[in-house]
């Protein structure tokens, strides 16, 4: 929103300076040019050219035409014919000129006493010096807001066809198209809500993938148990030695353990698929942290642990999550290791490496992320119930495939990276962790 903001402010600012500044030139280049404007004969000085050339046209009529193709008419009348006023009459005579406006023009009559004759001069309208028009204040100030507009329109047209898109990635969204996401543009105004609506689109696919997962996997582990103790109730009302009952209550017994197990990863899982959770960081030095998870293990002897201890390495870490997060790790390598674990801790520029790494059987490429999602279990590592159980023999399951389902929970929180790959030296499951320490 801050992009949004910061975006809409220059661009006002922008057409409106600039705009300003534009038409403010334009209008004081019209009025220096109204300034500069000035006639190129004042009307005194007409008059007085006028007069000097009635002299000579008195005494030379046939200069006339000279003045006629000038743009002046010039035409002579006798005295007698030139009807006037009394007390205007004697200042004509005297030699003052007679000045007269009509609607044809101007005109500048001129008394020759010399040759008794009247010397007019008709001056017309189209011949009078007009003044250059000036810009109406009124049409720039339209021309102003007009292209405030424009500036504005053409800044909303990206805003625009990003909103649009928007609406038709959640509009396909709500319609079912769970993979709709919005293409990403780092020159967008809205990166940060197409970034949050497909960060939330991507949540709500997983929810909703583990939300199906969930249920075809609780129903597929509890119908098991469930089948179990309805054969073992069965044989149990067939049976009258009391060794055969013991081994169908023991049967029993495991399988309702089996069902509360499952349940309490169930119920486990989901506290921790809380859409709010608040991490307690603290500086936690790791290597201390897996000294107190591995010291049990160091009394078994049939896994040998590779694991420097020589370096103190700190992050900013829920000790709590971190502690379940590596300790479901370090299980997982135990469950499956022939006879070697190894843990390497080291150090980059902005982040720290965990690997461990055993030498099991591992697991193919194509199920690195599948063994991230809650209820998903390797094949070989599935239960496989007994169909005769003369007496009934149960294949416990090695967990309920939640550990690495809850490492991946627990990662997310962390921001941090978490890679699955076969080890290159001791051929089993390698889990990389890459923790950020800025």
């Amino acid at each position: 929103m801050r992009r949004l903001t910061l975006s809409l402010i220059a661009v006002t600012l922008t057409a409106a300076i600039g705009l300003g500044w534009l038409l403010d030139w334009y209008y004081q280049s019209q009025s220096q040019a109204n300034e500069d404007y000035a006639p190129l004969i004042e009307p005194k000085q007409w008059q007085v050219l006028a007069l000097q050339s009635a002299r000579v046209l008195a005494q030379q009529p046939e200069l006339a035409s000279e003045f006629t193709a000038q743009g002046l008419s010039v035409s002579f009348a006798r005295l007698d014919d030139f009807p006037l006023p009394t007390p205007l009459f004697e200042q004509f005579v005297s030699g003052e000129p007679l000045v007269l406006n009509s609607q044809s023009g101007v005109s500048l009559h001129s008394f020759q006493a010399a040759s008794q004759t009247v010397v007019s001069f008709q001056f017309a309208n189209t011949t009078e010096p007009t003044e250059p028009e000036t810009a109406d204040p009124l049409l720039l100030t339209l021309l102003f807001y007009l292209g405030i507009i424009v500036f504005i329109a053409l800044w909303l047209t990206p805003l625009i066809r990003r909103l649009l898109l928007v609406n038709r990635a959640m509009v396909q969204f709500g319609e079912g198209q769970l993979d709709r996401r919005i293409p990403l543009s780092k020159f967008s105004y809205l990166h940060n809500i197409e970034l949050g609506f497909n960060q939330m689109a991507q949540r709500i696919t997983s929810l909703i993938a583990d939300n199906k997962l969930l249920s075809r996997a609780v129903s597929h582990d509890l119908r098991t148990p469930i089948a179990r103790l309805r054969f073992g109730i069965d044989m149990l009302q067939e049976t009258n030695t009391d060794t055969s009952k013991n081994q169908y209550f023991e049967q029993l017994d495991r399988d309702l353990d089996a069902m509360e197990s499952l349940v309490e990863s169930l119920l486990h899982y989901a506290k921790l698929e809380k859409a709010k959770v608040s991490l307690s960081l603290q500086a936690v030095e790791l290597n201390a942290l897996l000294g107190e998870l591995l010291k049990p293990l160091q009394t078994q002897n049939h896994i040998i642990l590779d694991w420097p201890q020589d370096q103190a390495f700190t992050a900013q870490l829920d000790k709590h999550y971190m502690s379940m997060l590596l300790n479901n790790l370090i299980n997982n390598a135990v469950r499956y290791a022939k006879t070697q674990i190894k843990i390497s801790l080291t150090k980059q520029k902005s982040a720290l490496i965990l690997t461990i790494e055993d030498d099991g059987k591992g697991m193919d490429k194509d199920e690195f992320d599948k063994v991230l999602l809650p209820f998903y279990r390797i094949a070989d590592h599935e239960d496989v119930p007994s169909q005769k159980m003369t007496p009934p023999v149960t294949k416990l399951a090695k967990g309920h495939g939640m550990g690495l389902a809850i490492v991946s929970r627990i990662a997310e929180w962390h921001k941090i990276d978490l890679q699955l790959s076969r080890s290159h030296q001791l051929g089993g499951l390698a889990v990389r962790l890459v923790i950020p320490i800025e």
